[in-house]
């Protein structure tokens, strides 16, 4: 190994020691170039081609590729996170819909379990006890006054506009502050209660006698589907959500599909 190392350096110093001649075609002087000259611009010449090849490389190409800044990117990305609210937000009002129209369909239906009021028609014992007659009596008249549905106004404060079916407005609008209680007008069960695209947070409650109570555009629901609720019990908060002018309850009732005017059904 060492032999060879000799030999290569004994030749490298022959080369570098050697002259080049460059004879010209018109026969003028000879030129001459010694080997170590021709040998240091070689370098020179191959180190400005590898420093050329690198900024051109690595800091020009990637310059090129990159047309997009920063701003650009993070723009992208917020888009792209909007769309995806967006779409999760489409989907919510979708599965809300179905359920506003599987509580319109099932409003008169007994799928929820609704607790009947007694008729009253009971057989008495033939005992012949006058004060038993009596008690019993007494008993079938509670009834009967239980039978005659009556509501409770389901929010304090003053009927801004009033029912009017023929131009669709099928209840009554009672103005009140966000944030203040909205009560059930009757013993029921809630069968939607949900956010809407036009009525905001609603809240649906199914009664006896095929009554359907309506509570539109509140700031909160505080009530689940299929929650039994009773008369005057808190069941949501007013607001002004939905397509709302301002702050206020909208309340209807409905019986059998048809609209009723609440102010001739709630007692106060």
């Amino acid at each position: 190994m060492k032999e060879y190392f000799k030999s290569f350096i004994t030749k490298a110093k022959k080369y570098l020691d050697s002259v080049i001649l460059v004879v010209p075609n018109t026969g003028t002087s000879l030129k001459r170039f010694k080997g170590k000259r021709i040998f240091i611009l070689l370098i020179i010449y191959t180190i400005l081609l590898l420093t050329a090849g690198f900024y051109t490389g690595v800091l020009l190409l990637p310059a090129e590729n990159n047309l997009m800044s920063e701003s650009d990117i993070n723009r992208i990305s917020n888009l792209n996170e909007k769309i995806i609210q967006l779409s999760m937000e489409v989907e919510g009002l979708k599965d809300s819909n179905r359920k506003l129209k599987n509580a319109i369909f099932l409003a008169d239906s007994t799928l929820f379990n609704r607790k009947e009021i007694p008729s009253g028609k009971k057989k008495l014992p033939k005992e012949g006890n006058v004060f038993y007659i009596f008690k019993k009596i007494v008993e079938n008249l509670n009834e009967i006054k239980q039978e005659s549905y009556y509501f409770v106004k389901p929010a304090d404060g003053f009927i801004s506009r009033g029912f009017n079916a023929s131009k669709g407005h099928f209840g009554i609008d009672i103005v009140l502050k966000t944030g203040n209680p909205v009560y059930s007008a009757g013993n029921g069960y809630v069968i939607f209660a949900d956010y809407t695209t036009n009525d905001g947070y609603m809240i649906i409650i199914d009664h006896s006698d095929d009554y359907v109570t309506v509570y539109k555009h509140c700031s909160m629901i505080l009530k689940k589907t299929r929650e039994s609720v009773t008369q005057g019990e808190l069941i949501a908060l007013g607001g002004n959500t939905g397509e709302s002018t301002g702050p206020h309850l909208h309340f209807e009732i409905w019986k059998k599909g048809v609209p009723q005017d609440p102010k001739e059904l709630i007692i106060n």
